[in-house]
């Protein structure tokens, strides 16, 4: 009987020794989940922050080149004005010349003639 009750306290003290280093793991464990929980919700926010920075590099990239695309057609339209001015004013200068060449041919007949 002796010897089976020290059996009995001898498997129950390796139980209980067991036991201890189980818990011990598992307060281990948990103090790795607590600190691995705090970096991911660190990294969360991170990406988080860069997803939201990504998003305004994207809007602002997209109304560059809006502005760009616009002040392009703006240049576009300027210089179609440009060569249509250039050619109406050759188109008036020649129209001119004309005029004064026979306004000239005018009054040197009136001249002749007076």
């Amino acid at each position: 009987m002796e010897d089976h009750v020290k059996q009995a306290i001898r498997s129950f003290d390796k139980l209980l020794t067991r036991n201890h280093s189980l818990r011990d793991e598992i307060d281990h464990l948990q103090r790795q989940r607590c600190t691995l929980a705090h970096i991911y919700q660190r990294l969360s926010r991170e990406l988080l922050s860069q997803h939201n920075f990504m998003e305004n590099l994207v809007e602002k990239s997209v109304l560059a080149y809006d502005q760009r695309s616009e002040a392009l057609a703006h240049m576009l339209a300027v210089r179609e004005r440009s060569k249509k001015d250039t050619s109406l004013c050759h188109t008036e200068t020649t129209e001119l010349k004309r005029v004064i060449d026979h306004e000239i041919k005018l009054r040197s007949f009136m001249v002749k003639k007076f």
